[in-house]
């Protein structure tokens, strides 16, 4: 999936398809038109799988014990919204293939499909239904398809914007953050052109947790934006340099067949770098594997623009977004469990950072976006890529300093 190139934006108030682009990537082939001839069906899985992504982040290593039981960490009780433009008319046959084949659930416990689809209302209006976008489809079903496979038992909400306009998705983000029970959002968008402009920060309230917002379990909780830092090396954007979202940038990860971890350096295409009109906000906060040629396997029956389906390897800093927003769901788990509520980004997770962590995450130290990763906080990858069972126990405590988890 190329980049989509669209009009630079004059305002946010312009109709045009303004500068927002989903920033994910396919290894497998290069779009060069996009004139279908005859659709081909690509039949086996190619990327790195589920379980070698949760093996390389240690995530198959968060247990936790309720009433007086070991359970693994899977987001039980949790809601994940995230933000897409345009429709993907098959996402829920496409997430059900996809399960099957990697032995992920379906339903939750309670006999309702664990994905659910919504429409986000327009700037000027709605349709129904809005309309298909090869590339958006894509991005879609690696969202959907990733942010599950962190946490296959929490409910995933997909928010459908009109279109890829700023007033549109600004719009979807607006509602899916008013949903109810949502813990954490998923964006993985972002201006194609760099930042927005000196006037960006007047918007970041749309990554605000609303007041008085009910978390899981139906009590007062925060949410987390998870944002990805986009796909042009060195070049920071927005949403991602806002001071209210948690920016995911791009590494290389190199595993074996069951995930253990030979090398993760910095992605040459990871988005970074100082800010130009957001202070003293830089980007990316942490990082996650995002390299298309070390990319992850998802299913998408809407074929691209080579008229190519099924499966396929995807990279991006938007393939880390949705990770991230599972990886945060699964720690909002752990805090219901202890009577916690869920994590605030702003309240919570930005300044628990800001501590400096670093026992929590792999340091990169090697590669380049433009900027050096080096030893500490950098400007290509951030604190690093999570240790998530540590990043998960430090987050579940970190406002209760002294709480051991029994």
């Amino acid at each position: 999936m190329v980049q989509k190139r669209t009009p630079k934006m004059e305002s946010l108030e312009s109709r045009q398809m303004l500068a927002v682009s989903a920033t994910s990537h396919v290894a497998t082939r290069q779009v060069a038109t996009p004139h279908v001839v005859a659709p081909h069906l690509v039949k086996t899985p190619v990327g790195l799988t589920p379980q070698q992504i949760r093996h390389a982040y240690n995530l198959d290593k968060i247990w936790y014990k309720k009433k007086g039981k070991l359970i693994r960490g899977t987001g039980e009780g949790q809601t994940i919204a995230i933000v897409d433009a345009f429709d993907h008319p098959r996402i829920t046959s496409d997430f059900k293939i996809f399960n099957a084949q990697f032995g992920l659930p379906n339903y939750g416990k309670d006999g309702k499909l664990l994905l659910q689809k919504k429409v986000a209302p327009g700037a000027q209006f709605t349709a129904p239904v809005p309309p298909v976008d090869r590339g958006w489809a894509g991005e879609i079903a690696l969202d959907v398809e990733w942010a599950h496979v962190i946490a296959p038992r929490a409910k995933i909400i997909l928010v459908e914007a009109q279109n890829a306009s700023w007033d549109d998705m600004l719009s979807a983000v607006d509602f899916a953050r008013n949903i109810p029970g949502v813990s954490v959002v998923s964006c993985s968008f972002g201006s194609v052109a760099g930042e927005l402009g000196p006037f960006q920060d007047s918007y970041n309230h749309f990554f605000d947790t609303p007041k008085g917002h009910i978390g899981s379990h139906g009590l007062p909780g925060g949410i987390t934006f998870s944002v990805s830092s986009g796909d042009v090396g060195g070049q920071t954007s927005w949403p991602a340099v806002s001071t209210n979202v948690l920016a995911i940038g791009g590494t290389k990860l190199t595993v074996d067949s069951v995930g253990n971890v030979l090398s993760e350096i910095a992605w040459d295409e990871g988005g970074g770098g100082p800010p130009q009109f957001s202070d003293p906000n830089n980007s990316p906060d942490v990082s996650y594997n995002a390299d298309p040629a070390t990319g992850v396997t998802i299913y998408n029956s809407i074929p691209d623009a080579n008229g190519e389906s099924g499966w396929s390897q995807i990279g991006g800093t938007s393939a880390g977004a949705p990770q991230w927003a599972g990886l945060l769901a699964v720690i909002n788990e752990g805090r219901a469990i202890i009577g916690k509520p869920t994590l605030d980004g702003v309240k919570d997770v930005l300044p628990w950072l800001s501590t400096y962590p670093s026992n929590n995450f792999r340091d990169i130290i090697t590669g380049t976006n433009g900027f050096e990763a080096t030893p500490g906080i950098d400007y290509a990858t951030g604190i690093g890529s999570p240790r998530a069972h540590k990043v998960a126990r430090a987050l579940i405590l970190w406002d209760t300093p002294g709480t051991v988890i029994t």
